[in-house]
């Protein structure tokens, strides 16, 4: 049975960010360490965060980021997780090719193109 969250037992994802505020620099630079370690090789999410050994509601966004900012991109290739699912293979934007198309959103998901 799931325990029923009351409005004052509920954290919201402002209360959340906020109690990791201070540890945000932190996390975003071992992500990019963790990434700038694999160069071509790249890594998932699922690969990433038990590298970190972190809070994955804490590490995913900081690679999410990252790809906003422009350092990371998905690589066009997928790894199976250990429940037989395809994950994206994001690495640094310096290991792709110039006009690297992979069709892939920053979140992981597949945009129109695909």
């Amino acid at each position: 049975m799931h325990k029923r969250l009351t409005p004052e037992s509920h954290l919201t994802s402002k209360d959340a960010l906020d109690s990791i505020r201070d540890d945000v620099p932190i996390i975003r630079a071992d992500v990019l360490a963790a990434f700038k370690s694999a160069r071509e090789s790249g890594l998932c999410d699922f690969e990433l965060v038990a590298i970190l050994g972190g809070n994955p509601d804490s590490i995913r966004p900081r690679r999410v980021e990252l790809v906003k900012d422009g350092l990371l991109v998905a690589s066009g290739r997928t790894r199976m997780t250990s429940r037989g699912r395809q994950a994206v293979v994001w690495v640094l934007r310096e290991c792709v090719p110039p006009n690297h198309d992979n069709g892939v959103t920053e979140n992981g998901g597949q945009t129109d193109a695909n």
